[in-house]
């Protein structure tokens, strides 16, 4: 990735209190789009398999980067969409790739070894193990388990340029809290600064938000 501010979106997280011992698992931060695009409709006769995708223009830049070279000529026409809508890894599992189906729009996701975590290689704070993704194929990630810490800080940048142009895009962090999980009723600042840099902040309770136990 580059370093022009102008071509990077800039997420992170960040807590300031008292150390507090806490179960919970840093997974990746999904950028995918918020708006449909409704696709033109297909002649009755095309299987779905076949519905054509509208390649991005960086299309072939992204395969490159594939962890698993897909291999056209030993794929049928199914199961290369079949990878398209379901995800390919980019990076050494440091990104995920795939197409909306709804809109054939570009999605991606950054696992944990994507983002930038404080103290992520002391094992007295974090701890890195691998689960298994909910997804078809059922891949194997991995992600980093927080143990105990006095500031959480996650941060993560992305090239606005490998998105889909003309596309309201959301950013998500997700979590995985285990039970018992203590020490997020302390609200975490989210903070995202746009290529511009305008920054948007708020501050939230995770054990409110869905999954917690608020």
């Amino acid at each position: 990735m580059g370093n022009s501010q102008s071509d990077q979106v800039l997420a992170e997280t960040d807590r300031k209190a008292k150390a507090e011992s806490s179960q919970s698992q840093s997974q990746p931060q999904a950028i995918k789009p918020t708006a449909q695009v409704q696709p033109q409709k297909e002649a009755a006769r095309t299987p779905r398999h076949e519905k054509q995708i509208v390649p991005p223009g960086d299309y072939k830049a992204i395969l490159k980067e594939a962890d698993t070279p897909l291999n056209k000529k030993n794929l049928s026409m199914k199961n290369m969409y079949d990878h398209h809508y379901s995800g390919i890894f980019l990076n050494q599992m440091k990104e995920k790739f795939w197409v909306e189906k709804s809109s054939s729009k570009k999605c991606f996701m950054l696992f944990a070894r994507g983002l930038s975590i404080t103290w992520a290689d002391t094992p007295e704070y974090w701890h890195w193990k691998s689960v298994q993704e909910a997804t078809p194929r059922d891949e194997i990630i991995e992600v980093a388990e927080l143990l105990n810490v006095c500031w959480l800080g996650v941060h993560g940048k992305y090239e606005i340029s490998r998105l889909s142009p003309e596309t309201n895009y959301g950013v998500v962090f997700v979590i995985m809290q285990k039970d018992p999980a203590y020490g997020w009723d302390v609200p975490v600042n989210i903070r995202l600064i746009l290529p511009d840099g305008t920054k948007r902040e708020s501050r939230e309770n995770l054990m409110e938000r869905p999954g917690g136990d608020g």
